[in-house]
Protein backbone atom coordinates (compact mmCIF):
# COMPACT_ATOMS: atom_id res chain seq x y z
CA UNK A 1 0.00 0.00 0.00
CA UNK A 2 1.49 3.17 -1.36
CA UNK A 3 1.68 5.76 2.15
CA UNK A 4 0.28 9.10 0.40
CA UNK A 5 -1.48 12.08 2.05
CA UNK A 6 -4.21 11.62 3.66
CA UNK A 7 -6.42 9.45 6.56
CA UNK A 8 -4.73 8.76 9.69
CA UNK A 9 -3.38 5.17 12.24
CA UNK A 10 -3.00 5.57 15.65
CA UNK A 11 -0.86 2.71 16.51
CA UNK A 12 1.58 0.21 15.82
CA UNK A 13 1.13 -2.99 13.77
CA UNK A 14 3.64 -4.62 15.39
CA UNK A 15 4.06 -3.63 19.39
CA UNK A 16 7.83 -2.67 19.23
CA UNK A 17 9.07 -1.70 23.20
CA UNK A 18 5.81 0.61 23.02
CA UNK A 19 6.78 2.23 20.02
CA UNK A 20 3.90 4.12 18.16
CA UNK A 21 3.74 4.80 14.80
CA UNK A 22 1.42 7.41 12.77
CA UNK A 23 1.40 6.70 8.88
CA UNK A 24 -0.77 8.60 6.73
CA UNK A 25 -2.30 6.09 3.87
CA UNK A 26 -4.53 6.37 0.65
CA UNK A 27 -8.48 6.99 1.44
CA UNK A 28 -8.77 3.05 -0.27
CA UNK A 29 -7.70 1.89 3.31
CA UNK A 30 -11.03 2.59 5.31
CA UNK A 31 -14.61 2.15 4.35
CA UNK A 32 -16.51 4.99 3.92
CA UNK A 33 -17.34 6.04 8.07
CA UNK A 34 -15.67 3.38 8.96
CA UNK A 35 -13.17 2.97 12.14
CA UNK A 36 -9.81 0.18 12.53
CA UNK A 37 -8.77 -1.30 15.44
CA UNK A 38 -5.29 -3.12 15.92
CA UNK A 39 -5.04 -5.34 19.16
CA UNK A 40 -1.35 -6.56 20.37
CA UNK A 41 -1.21 -8.78 23.72
CA UNK A 42 1.40 -10.56 25.50
CA UNK A 43 0.85 -13.50 25.46
CA UNK A 44 -1.22 -13.66 22.46
CA UNK A 45 -4.93 -13.79 23.27
CA UNK A 46 -8.44 -14.74 21.56
CA UNK A 47 -10.30 -11.24 21.27
CA UNK A 48 -13.63 -10.67 21.96
CA UNK A 49 -15.96 -7.26 20.98
CA UNK A 50 -19.16 -7.08 22.51
CA UNK A 51 -18.97 -10.82 23.38
CA UNK A 52 -18.29 -11.76 19.97
CA UNK A 53 -15.08 -13.69 19.35
CA UNK A 54 -13.44 -11.80 16.01
CA UNK A 55 -10.08 -13.67 16.59
CA UNK A 56 -6.43 -13.52 18.30
CA UNK A 57 -3.74 -11.58 18.57
CA UNK A 58 -2.03 -9.70 17.18
CA UNK A 59 -5.57 -8.41 15.83
CA UNK A 60 -6.72 -5.98 13.41
CA UNK A 61 -9.89 -5.01 11.53
CA UNK A 62 -10.33 -1.67 9.44
CA UNK A 63 -14.26 -2.20 8.81
CA UNK A 64 -15.46 -1.36 11.98
CA UNK A 65 -18.25 0.93 12.64
CA UNK A 66 -17.12 4.11 14.65
CA UNK A 67 -18.70 3.43 17.85
CA UNK A 68 -18.12 1.87 21.19
CA UNK A 69 -16.89 -1.25 21.77
CA UNK A 70 -16.52 -3.51 24.59
CA UNK A 71 -13.18 -5.50 24.30
CA UNK A 72 -12.35 -8.88 25.76
CA UNK A 73 -8.87 -10.39 25.58
CA UNK A 74 -8.75 -14.13 26.78
CA UNK A 75 -5.44 -15.92 26.95
CA UNK A 76 -5.05 -18.80 24.59
CA UNK A 77 -3.28 -20.96 26.57
CA UNK A 78 -6.03 -21.95 29.55
CA UNK A 79 -3.80 -23.37 31.68
CA UNK A 80 -1.41 -20.24 31.81
CA UNK A 81 -2.18 -18.61 35.23
CA UNK A 82 -3.02 -15.41 33.85
CA UNK A 83 -6.09 -13.41 34.15
CA UNK A 84 -8.25 -11.97 30.97
CA UNK A 85 -8.46 -7.94 30.19
CA UNK A 86 -11.36 -5.80 29.32
CA UNK A 87 -12.34 -2.57 28.90
CA UNK A 88 -14.59 -0.40 26.33
CA UNK A 89 -13.08 1.60 23.53
CA UNK A 90 -14.73 4.36 21.34
CA UNK A 91 -13.52 4.14 17.71
CA UNK A 92 -13.78 7.36 15.32
CA UNK A 93 -14.12 7.40 11.96
CA UNK A 94 -10.92 7.22 9.56
CA UNK A 95 -8.93 6.16 12.54
CA UNK A 96 -6.93 3.49 13.72
CA UNK A 97 -6.88 2.76 17.42
CA UNK A 98 -4.25 0.58 18.91
CA UNK A 99 -4.27 -1.54 22.09
CA UNK A 100 -1.84 -3.06 23.78
CA UNK A 101 -1.82 -4.94 26.98
CA UNK A 102 0.91 -8.08 28.86
CA UNK A 103 -1.50 -9.72 31.10
CA UNK A 104 -0.88 -11.01 34.27
CA UNK A 105 -1.82 -13.20 37.20
CA UNK A 106 -4.14 -10.61 38.50
CA UNK A 107 -5.34 -6.80 37.86
CA UNK A 108 -2.02 -5.50 39.73
CA UNK A 109 0.49 -7.69 37.58
CA UNK A 110 -0.93 -6.38 34.22
CA UNK A 111 0.38 -3.52 32.26
CA UNK A 112 -0.57 -1.68 28.82
CA UNK A 113 -1.97 1.04 26.76
CA UNK A 114 -4.74 2.07 24.29
CA UNK A 115 -3.96 5.25 22.08
CA UNK A 116 -6.11 6.98 19.94
CA UNK A 117 -6.00 10.44 17.92
CA UNK A 118 -8.89 13.14 18.31
CA UNK A 119 -9.18 16.22 15.72
CA UNK A 120 -8.96 19.75 17.16
CA UNK A 121 -9.43 23.30 15.89
CA UNK A 122 -5.74 24.28 15.25
CA UNK A 123 -4.30 22.56 12.13
CA UNK A 124 -0.73 23.49 12.79
CA UNK A 125 -0.78 22.48 16.59
CA UNK A 126 -1.15 19.33 18.48
CA UNK A 127 -1.66 18.13 21.60
CA UNK A 128 -1.32 15.30 23.74
CA UNK A 129 -3.60 14.01 26.86
CA UNK A 130 -2.39 11.40 29.07
CA UNK A 131 -4.71 9.61 31.45
CA UNK A 132 -2.94 6.38 33.83
CA UNK A 133 -4.30 3.98 36.30
CA UNK A 134 -2.18 4.75 39.60
CA UNK A 135 -1.67 8.59 39.23
CA UNK A 136 1.45 8.54 37.95
CA UNK A 137 4.23 11.29 37.65
CA UNK A 138 4.61 12.66 33.99
CA UNK A 139 8.12 13.54 32.18
CA UNK A 140 8.47 14.55 28.28
CA UNK A 141 11.53 14.45 26.89
CA UNK A 142 13.25 14.06 30.36
CA UNK A 143 11.09 17.39 31.81
CA UNK A 144 8.87 17.02 34.61
CA UNK A 145 5.38 17.92 33.46
CA UNK A 146 2.31 17.06 36.16
CA UNK A 147 0.64 14.15 37.45
CA UNK A 148 -1.92 12.32 35.27
CA UNK A 149 -4.60 13.10 34.10
CA UNK A 150 -2.40 15.84 31.79
CA UNK A 151 -2.93 17.76 28.51
CA UNK A 152 -0.21 19.54 27.03
CA UNK A 153 -1.34 21.51 24.47
CA UNK A 154 0.22 23.56 21.22
CA UNK A 155 2.62 20.87 20.61
CA UNK A 156 5.35 21.24 17.98
CA UNK A 157 4.34 18.74 15.60
CA UNK A 158 7.12 15.93 16.32
CA UNK A 159 8.14 12.78 18.41
CA UNK A 160 8.33 13.10 22.18
CA UNK A 161 10.07 10.58 24.96
CA UNK A 162 7.16 10.21 27.41
CA UNK A 163 8.22 8.79 30.72
CA UNK A 164 5.87 7.47 33.44
CA UNK A 165 6.59 6.89 37.15
CA UNK A 166 5.13 6.39 40.12
CA UNK A 167 6.35 4.30 43.62
CA UNK A 168 5.79 1.01 44.08
CA UNK A 169 4.93 0.69 40.11
CA UNK A 170 7.09 -0.53 36.51
CA UNK A 171 8.24 2.88 34.73
CA UNK A 172 6.49 3.00 31.37
CA UNK A 173 8.71 4.74 28.34
CA UNK A 174 6.69 5.79 25.24
CA UNK A 175 7.95 7.75 22.18
CA UNK A 176 4.91 9.35 20.69
CA UNK A 177 4.75 11.01 17.16
CA UNK A 178 1.93 14.14 17.15
CA UNK A 179 0.45 15.16 14.17
CA UNK A 180 -0.97 18.63 13.27
CA UNK A 181 -4.10 19.42 14.09
CA UNK A 182 -4.74 15.78 16.21
CA UNK A 183 -5.08 15.30 19.64
CA UNK A 184 -2.95 12.03 20.55
CA UNK A 185 -4.91 10.27 23.70
CA UNK A 186 -2.95 7.97 25.84
CA UNK A 187 -4.47 5.72 28.33
CA UNK A 188 -1.97 3.84 30.28
CA UNK A 189 -1.76 1.08 33.15
CA UNK A 190 1.32 0.31 35.16
CA UNK A 191 1.95 -3.18 36.58
CA UNK A 192 2.58 -3.13 40.42
CA UNK A 193 6.52 -4.17 41.09
CA UNK A 194 6.84 -7.56 43.05
CA UNK A 195 8.11 -7.73 46.40
CA UNK A 196 11.46 -8.74 45.93
CA UNK A 197 12.39 -6.60 43.31
CA UNK A 198 11.17 -3.40 45.78
CA UNK A 199 13.49 -5.16 49.01
CA UNK A 200 16.38 -5.77 46.26
CA UNK A 201 16.05 -1.75 45.37
CA UNK A 202 15.87 -0.90 49.27
CA UNK A 203 19.04 -2.96 49.60
CA UNK A 204 21.39 -1.61 46.69
CA UNK A 205 21.38 1.60 48.49
CA UNK A 206 17.99 3.63 48.66
CA UNK A 207 16.70 2.70 52.11
CA UNK A 208 17.62 5.68 53.49
CA UNK A 209 15.90 8.08 50.34
CA UNK A 210 13.19 6.19 51.21
CA UNK A 211 13.11 7.03 54.97
CA UNK A 212 13.50 10.41 53.85
CA UNK A 213 10.85 10.40 51.62
CA UNK A 214 8.27 8.88 53.72
CA UNK A 215 9.44 11.02 56.65
CA UNK A 216 8.29 14.21 53.86
CA UNK A 217 5.06 12.86 53.21
CA UNK A 218 4.50 12.21 56.96
CA UNK A 219 5.07 15.82 57.57
CA UNK A 220 2.83 16.96 54.38
CA UNK A 221 -0.16 14.80 55.37
CA UNK A 222 -3.12 16.50 56.54
CA UNK A 223 -4.83 16.03 60.28
CA UNK A 224 -8.43 14.65 59.91
CA UNK A 225 -11.45 15.50 62.05
CA UNK A 226 -13.32 12.81 62.76
CA UNK A 227 -17.25 12.62 61.02
CA UNK A 228 -18.99 12.88 64.33
CA UNK A 229 -17.26 16.03 64.88
CA UNK A 230 -18.11 17.64 61.70
CA UNK A 231 -21.82 19.33 60.44
CA UNK A 232 -22.51 18.30 57.56
CA UNK A 233 -21.62 18.99 54.28
CA UNK A 234 -18.72 17.58 54.47
CA UNK A 235 -16.26 15.35 52.22
CA UNK A 236 -14.91 12.05 52.97
CA UNK A 237 -11.67 10.78 50.73
CA UNK A 238 -12.49 7.64 49.15
CA UNK A 239 -9.80 4.83 48.19
CA UNK A 240 -7.29 5.91 45.84
CA UNK A 241 -3.97 3.28 44.35
CA UNK A 242 -1.62 5.64 46.34
CA UNK A 243 -2.88 5.26 49.56
CA UNK A 244 -3.36 9.19 49.34
CA UNK A 245 -4.89 12.55 47.73
CA UNK A 246 -3.20 15.38 46.95
CA UNK A 247 -4.34 18.72 48.39
CA UNK A 248 -3.93 21.61 45.74
CA UNK A 249 -4.30 25.36 45.93
CA UNK A 250 -6.73 25.40 43.31
CA UNK A 251 -9.02 23.49 41.26
CA UNK A 252 -7.08 22.07 38.80
CA UNK A 253 -4.02 19.68 38.44
CA UNK A 254 -1.74 22.83 37.24
CA UNK A 255 -2.03 24.12 41.05
CA UNK A 256 0.94 23.14 43.32
CA UNK A 257 0.05 20.86 45.70
CA UNK A 258 -0.10 22.16 49.33
CA UNK A 259 -1.02 18.57 51.39
CA UNK A 260 -1.85 15.17 51.11
CA UNK A 261 -4.78 13.13 52.94
CA UNK A 262 -5.91 9.67 53.20
CA UNK A 263 -8.93 7.36 52.45
CA UNK A 264 -11.63 7.36 54.90
CA UNK A 265 -10.36 10.52 56.40
CA UNK A 266 -13.04 13.38 56.14
CA UNK A 267 -12.97 17.13 55.93
CA UNK A 268 -15.77 20.51 56.25
CA UNK A 269 -16.69 20.83 52.79
CA UNK A 270 -16.86 24.73 50.97
CA UNK A 271 -17.42 24.64 47.35
CA UNK A 272 -17.22 22.85 44.59
CA UNK A 273 -15.89 23.69 41.00
CA UNK A 274 -15.22 21.89 37.37
CA UNK A 275 -15.36 18.55 39.48
CA UNK A 276 -13.22 20.01 42.43
CA UNK A 277 -14.32 20.22 46.12
CA UNK A 278 -12.97 22.85 48.51
CA UNK A 279 -12.19 21.91 51.76
CA UNK A 280 -10.39 23.24 55.29
CA UNK A 281 -7.35 21.61 56.17
CA UNK A 282 -5.96 22.27 59.27
CA UNK A 283 -7.14 25.48 59.00
CA UNK A 284 -6.61 26.31 55.15
CA UNK A 285 -8.41 26.01 52.48
CA UNK A 286 -7.42 23.63 49.56
CA UNK A 287 -8.75 21.59 46.90
CA UNK A 288 -8.92 18.07 46.12
CA UNK A 289 -10.52 15.90 42.90
CA UNK A 290 -14.61 14.79 43.33
CA UNK A 291 -13.44 11.37 41.70
CA UNK A 292 -11.43 10.10 44.90
CA UNK A 293 -13.99 12.11 47.43
CA UNK A 294 -17.80 11.57 48.46
CA UNK A 295 -20.31 14.94 49.26
CA UNK A 296 -21.87 13.96 52.35
CA UNK A 297 -24.67 16.01 53.05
Amino acid sequence: MNVKKGLIIAGSAIAIAALIFFLIFNKTFFAPSKAALQISSTPNTRVFLNDTEVGITPFFDNSLNAEEYSVKLVPQDESANLIPWEGKVTLTANIVTSINYELGENQEKMSGKIITLERVGDLKSSSLSIVSQPEVLVKVNGESKDYTPILLENLEPKEYQITLNSPGFVEKEISAQTIAGYKLILSVKLARKDLEGISEATASGEEENQEESQEEDQEEEAKSTPSNDLEKPYVKILSTDTGWLRVRSGPGISFEEIAKVKPEETYPYLEEENGWYKIEVENEEGWISGTYAELIE
